[in-house]
């Protein structure tokens, strides 16, 4: 059985060059104990595309390696915003994709081939708060209010210095969800709500001639989805 042999990416690059530089492919073939028609080849290759990089077995990839790159970023993109996706959504999502680029669909065996193109794409469970860190009460809610009030006072802030206004939401149930992660980055946190939960918003504003608006805060309203 004859023995073949496998040649990195450098090495063919480097003989390449040599040929392209004047000199003759026998001799070339004679100093790295590589055969001529080896050399050959990879010479009529680099004509057709300078990149000498191996080719993968079978079919291309449904999509082109720039939508799957924008693919990619979007996932790592959302993970560091604390929204991390699942398999559904990334198949959603490459479904459009295709669907513009390339006018066909996509299914789960170009999912399975996604995944293994990108290794550093890992399968985490995501995991609700318990009950019991999740409960707020109203006694909490004074509590909040009368802390921002203290310090409103205490350390003289003016309008400058209020900038944060948030809307936080309160699961009640547990649950977990697959989500799909980049295993070298690290999220600061992910909500994945499937159903219906309560919303509380909590609104502080303070002007700038020394008076404040009364606290105020909505607590029941109920929304639907993935927040």
């Amino acid at each position: 059985m004859p023995l073949y042999h496998s040649y990195s990416t450098a090495t063919k690059t480097a003989i390449v060059a040599q040929v392209c530089n004047g000199v003759a492919i026998s001799a070339v073939a004679v100093e790295s104990r590589i055969l001529e028609r080896t050399i050959r080849k990879w010479v009529a290759a680099a004509g057709h595309n300078p990149s000498l990089e191996p080719r993968r077995r079978g079919p291309k990839p449904r999509l082109p390696h720039e939508a799957e790159r924008h693919l990619y970023e979007w996932i790592v993109g959302r993970q560091i915003l604390g929204y991390p996706v699942d398999r559904s959504m990334i198949l959603k999502k490459a479904q459009d994709v295709s669907l513009l680029v390339t006018g066909k669909s996509v299914g789960p065996g170009w999912y399975q081939r996604f995944i293994a193109r990108h290794p550093d794409l890992t399968t985490r469970v995501a995991q609700s708060l318990s009950q019991k860190r999740n409960y707020v009460t109203s006694d909490d809610l004074n509590t909040l209010f009368n802390t921002l009030a203290k310090l409103l006072i205490e350390l003289r802030l003016d309008t400058s210095r209020i900038f944060n206004m948030d809307e936080t939401a309160f699961q009640t149930r547990k649950m977990c969800k697959r989500l799909l992660q980049c295993a070298d980055r690290q999220t600061f946190g992910a909500w994945i709500l499937q159903s219906t939960f309560t919303c509380l918003s909590l609104l502080v504003g303070v002007q700038r001639a020394s008076w404040y608006l009364p606290r105020s805060y909505y607590l029941g309203r109920r929304w639907n989805g993935i927040f």
